[in-house]
Parts: structure tokens; C-alpha cells; sequence
């Protein structure tokens, strides 16, 4: 077996290996994709459910204080002192209807988005990182490449003088 042929034999063989690689890096990158796509999915659909409910709330709060508006508006038909001793009572139930809690406020949701924009940064660093490793690997064989070219032109050079 010449040189040349051992040489593309194992050019062909790091060829496949490389091309495997490359593969395998796809498959995991697609099914990545697909996790955080499912993932991004999820979380609108809770976003979106959370400002539905929401709105719900805000509603049966509206109708509330609709009707205590009513309430104290009746009450201001009457006498004066007892238009103040329900009006008390009256505001009491509005505060206590006020401190309802706002289902958009929630903190497992706000993590969500949280950890979703830290995987993103990650992600961009690696294919950063990624390609500055590959800019600096073809780099390097181009100056390689170039340094063999030359070493070669020398070594013929002085071969020719030789003679």
C-alpha cells in the first residue's frame, strides 16, 4: 500500500467520523429546539390562562364595587347618622375586597421566563464560543498550510540548487 493510499484511506475514515459528529450534533440540537419550543409553549399558555383569570377577577371585582357604589349611594337617602354607621361598615367590606390577590403576580411564572432567558444566553454563548473555536482551528490549518507550502518550496529550492 503506497503512502497516498493509506493517506486517503484515513482521510476518508476522519471524513465519516467527522460527518457522524456532525450528525449526532444535529439530532441534538433539533431535539433541544423542539424541548424549548414545547416549553415556550406551555408557558404562554399559562401566561395566557393566568390574565384570563385575571380578568376574571377584575371583573367580580368591578361588579363589586359597582354594587357597593349602589349601596352607598341608597344609603345616602338617609339619615345622617346612619348613612355614616353604614357607610363605615360598607367601606370595611371594600378594603377587605380590595386586597384580593392579582393572578398575574405570580413568581413560578416569573421564574419560568427567568430560567427560559438564561437558557437562550446560553445557548448564544456556546455557538459564540463554538465559533471562535472554529475560526481559530481554520486559522491555524491555514497557516499550517501555508507554512508546509513554503517549507515545501524551500526544500525543492535547495533540491534544485543541489543539483
Amino acid at each position: 500500500m503506497h503512502a497516498s493510499e493509506a493517506g486517503g484511506k484515513q482521510t476518508e475514515i476522519e471524513k465519516e467520523k467527522m460527518q457522524f459528529q456532525f450528525e449526532r450534533l444535529h439530532q441534538f440540537l433539533e431535539k433541544q429546539e423542539r424541548l424549548f419550543l414545547a416549553w415556550l409553549e406551555e408557558l404562554e399558555r399559562d401566561i395566557e390562562t393566568r390574565k384570563d383569570e385575571s380578568i376574571t377577577q377584575l371583573s367580580e371585582k368591578l361588579s363589586c364595587l359597582d354594587a357597593l357604589l349602589r349601596e352607598l349611594e341608597e344609603k345616602c337617602e338617609e339619615p345622617a347618622m346612619g348613612f355614616l354607621e353604614d357607610a363605615r361598615s360598607t367601606l370595611n367590606r371594600c378594603e377587605t375586597e380590595r386586597a384580593w390577590p392579582s393572578a398575574l403576580s405570580c413568581p413560578e411564572t416569573n421564574w419560568r421566563i427567568w430560567l427560559f432567558s438564561q437558557n437562550i444566553t446560553f445557548l448564544q454563548e456556546a455557538l459564540e464560543k463554538l465559533q471562535g473555536n472554529m475560526e481559530t482551528e481554520s486559522l491555524k490549518r491555514s497557516v499550517s498550510v501555508c507554512a508546509g507550502a513554503v517549507l515545501m518550496m524551500i526544500a525543492l529550492k535547495l533540491d534544485a540548487n543541489s543539483q
